[in-house]
């Protein structure tokens, strides 16, 4: 298990890395959802990077609370 602070820097670097991402495929005229999957499987691939495990109940709320927003 990793400790709050790397998990607090992992997920904001993941979302700023996400941001790019968005606008790069933007600049380069290609679906967003597209440029996101290819850089999220070149992430699942990448040697040391640190498995983050989630409580499965905690992703069942994020999940129900995206939903009650839609």
């Amino acid at each position: 298990m990793i400790d709050a602070e790397r998990a607090a820097f992992i997920c904001c670097a993941m979302m700023a890395l996400t941001g790019l991402t968005s606008l790069a495929a933007r600049r380069l005229h290609i679906p967003q959802s597209i440029s996101l999957v290819v850089v999220g499987a070149a992430l699942a691939f990448a040697p040391h990077f640190p498995a983050i495990e989630l409580h499965p109940d905690l992703v069942l709320l994020l999940l129900q609370i995206g939903r009650a927003h839609v």
